[in-house]
């Protein structure tokens, strides 16, 4: 099934380019790429994240137990070079990204849990719910993608 992204691709790309503005607001100098536009920066890595953001919402794992997602955007960060805490607080899933050092610190949250119960089919009307499945009904798949985003861009 093809997920349609016209919408939430763009609550995606409005959320990140809003972090990531205000961030940059803080920081005394940007870091990497700091002779490409900001705007360039993001448009040039949205197909990634939008694929990014389709595996969580098919992936569709509820809280304490979304694996996949957790690895894909802590891989996704590491990656960036981020230094990963996997593990925080005891909970398998939770991880604290760290990058650079010094002030300001710059705190980014990403939710990436489903919710049990809640279908998702790609449709535009409301539908009753015909299993137990978990889906996305809040949208922290795209929550998570755009914080990681973010914070990558930033």
């Amino acid at each position: 099934m093809r997920i349609h992204h016209s919408s939430w691709v763009n609550d995606v790309v409005r959320f990140a380019i809003a972090a990531t503005f205000v961030s940059a607001v803080c920081l005394p100098a940007m870091t990497a790429d700091e002779s490409q536009p900001l705007m360039e920066r993001i448009d040039a890595q949205r197909p990634k994240y939008v694929e990014i953001a389709s595996h969580i919402w098919r992936w569709a794992e509820v809280g304490y137990k979304e694996a996949q997602s957790s690895s894909l955007l802590a891989d996704e960060l590491e990656a960036a070079g981020f230094e990963i805490k996997r593990g925080v607080a005891d909970i398998p899933t939770a991880f604290v990204a760290e990058f650079g050092q010094g002030k300001p610190v710059i705190g980014i949250l990403a939710e990436y849990d489903a919710l049990p119960g809640m279908e998702q089919e790609a449709v535009p009307a409301k539908q009753p719910v015909k299993s137990n499945k978990a889906g996305h009904a809040c949208g922290h798949h795209l929550f998570g993608t755009a914080s990681t985003w973010a914070a990558i861009t930033v």
